[in-house]
């Protein structure tokens, strides 16, 4: 309880709950026995897992109906209602948790919706139970945490056999306890479970009580509309989505994707309006021992780097949760990725030479980047399409949040990063560079970063660049294996390097390997020529 912030609130629970759970272990005891919980007695050995589901939700029902003499008004009632979903899948998943939870008052359709979910197994001793299913567990909470990006952890209660325990998850790990008998399995276990429902269910109207703000959400996410705007009045320090109600023209908050590049770090992109400006609302879970990407920022903006997006607001919102920290980003939208958008060009009939321009500038753009953020002791590391935008006139390289330092920080710079985001930076230098050989997006990685030795400078991000030049010109589809273009080949990260090692030893057929047909001598072949032989 200390770890998530509620053991001083649960022991004032335990002390002002004293006597106020006797009447309820007596009056529902009646209806938790498991054997009937169908509507027809069964034998303990027939007993499956929806008769586990069944029995509880006949507890929940009580426990909706019951008001416990003597509790605090933050105890009174429950605030979620469940719903069944063994059969029905909420989207954007396919996952069907047997129960979830959701604020009494919504309406549930959407994991978005959704606070706290319950699977149910059959019974079985409490390591197997965890052997067998941690996983699915764990694939429910990081669900709701894909839609919920501002939670600090998600709770799921599991019920295997008559046994409930509590298991959240946390970005960093996960954590379980007992909460206790919830059932009995048939008449003869009555009397026990007498003695024992006292306590659990005590506990679970702890659980089903607490407010959103205290039990993992850092804002009121679940009664919140999913189209929302940014309040321009509100300061950079509690910056949060509000409710759309200033205007048809106001555009809402839109998921755009999820991804997390490295161990340890999770991203969730959203876009939205800004005082008047179509930008990014970046979301960043990271380890508190790790380089956040505001400060990265900083570093570049003081070296005068070229091509970057403009940041309207930045900071933390979570400082230190687990060993993460919640870090948020307001960024200009840089438009489409660079590969997009010379697809399309072609796609659209764009003469060759118009092309090769398009082509030439965002080389030039990158480069003179990448080297000027390396100037500035800053090493991107993930140099892919998603990395390299543009709007159809200006190239950005946008996504710093994997980049490393590679010399210490100034005095001014280092104290900055302590003041304003909590962040050491002694020793960031190693810490980072051990992360060099896992760091960045396979398919663009250099050849070196791929065989994971661990030295890594510009040249390796030019190499990447290479390839994201290479592949907006590639006749592939992305994503799909296909053994014509074998230097974009889904292989493993020494085969993939071994492959290219090979494509690029050829000089007459190295562009046909990655999908690249051009007709003849042209400026692209020229481009791409100097470019391979720069490598």
């Amino acid at each position: 309880m200390d770890t998530f912030g509620l053991g001083d609130k649960y022991i004032a629970y335990l002390n002002e709950t004293t006597g106020s759970f006797d009447q309820l272990a007596n009056e529902i005891s009646s209806v938790c026995s498991v054997a009937s919980a169908t509507g027809r007695q069964k034998s303990r050995a027939s007993l499956v897992e929806k008769d586990y589901v069944e029995g509880f939700k006949r507890v929940l029902d009580k426990l909706s109906t019951f008001s416990p003499n003597g509790l605090p008004p933050e105890h009174l009632p429950t605030r979620y209602a469940y719903k069944d979903c063994q059969n029905v899948a909420l989207e954007p998943s396919d996952l069907k948790p047997d129960l979830v939870f959701s604020l009494v008052s919504t309406a549930v359709s959407h994991m978005k919706d959704v606070h706290l979910i319950l699977e149910a197994k059959g019974s079985m001793k409490r390591k197997t139970a965890y052997e067998k299913n941690l996983g699915q567990l764990a694939d429910y909470a990081l669900e709701l945490r894909t839609v919920q990006p501002m939670r600090k952890f998600v709770p799921v209660l599991f019920l295997f056999g008559c046994q409930l325990d509590l298991v959240v998850f946390t970005h960093g790990g996960y954590y379980w306890t007992d909460i206790g008998t919830a059932l009995y399995e048939d008449e003869g276990d009555q009397d026990t479970f007498l003695i024992m429902a006292r306590n659990t269910l005590r506990d679970l109207w702890f659980i089903l009580t607490l407010p959103l703000c205290q039990f993992g959400q850092i804002i009121n996410s679940l009664s919140m509309p999913r189209s929302a705007q940014f309040d321009t009045t509100t300061t950079p320090a509690s910056l949060v989505p509000l409710p759309t109600s200033r205007g048809s023209d106001l555009q809402g908050i839109k998921e755009m994707y999820f991804k997390a590049h490295i161990t340890g770090r999770s991203t969730y992109l959203f876009r939205a309006r800004y005082e008047g400006k179509d930008v990014v609302f970046k979301l960043t879970w990271l380890r508190t021992n790790r380089l956040p990407e505001g400060a990265v920022y900083k570093v570049l903006v003081d070296g005068n780097v070229p091509n970057l997006p403009t940041i309207f607001a930045s900071g933390i919102l979570v400082r230190d949760f687990c060993g993460h920290r919640l870090e948020y980003l307001v960024v200009e939208y840089c438009g489409e990725s660079i590969v997009d958008h010379v697809r399309s060009m072609r796609k659209n009939g764009a003469l060759a030479a118009s092309v090769a321009k398009k082509v030439k500038l965002c080389t030039r753009s990158v480069m003179h980047t990448l080297v000027a953020a390396l100037r500035s002791n800053v090493l991107h590391r993930d140099v892919s399409p998603g990395n390299i935008t543009t709007d159809g006139t200006r190239v950005f390289v946008i996504d710093w949040g994997c980049a490393k330092l590679t010399a210490m920080p100034s005095a001014s710079q280092a104290a900055d990063m302590l003041s304003r985001w909590g962040f050491d930076s002694s020793g960031v230098v190693g810490k980072e560079s051990e992360k060099d050989p896992f760091t960045g997006t396979q398919m663009y990685m250099s050849i070196p970063t791929l065989f994971k030795i661990s030295m890594r400078g510009v040249f390796n991000e030019i190499e990447s660049l290479f390839y994201v030049v290479l592949d907006s010109l590639s006749d592939r589809i992305r994503g799909r294996r296909s053994e014509d273009v074998l230097g974009f080949a889904l292989y493993s990260e020494s085969n993939l390097a071994m492959v290219r090692i090979g494509i690029l030893g050829d000089d007459q057929r190295y562009l046909n390997n990655f999908g690249v047909r051009l007709a003849g001598p042209s400026e692209l072949k020229n481009i791409l020529d100097a470019m391979r032989k720069f490598l």
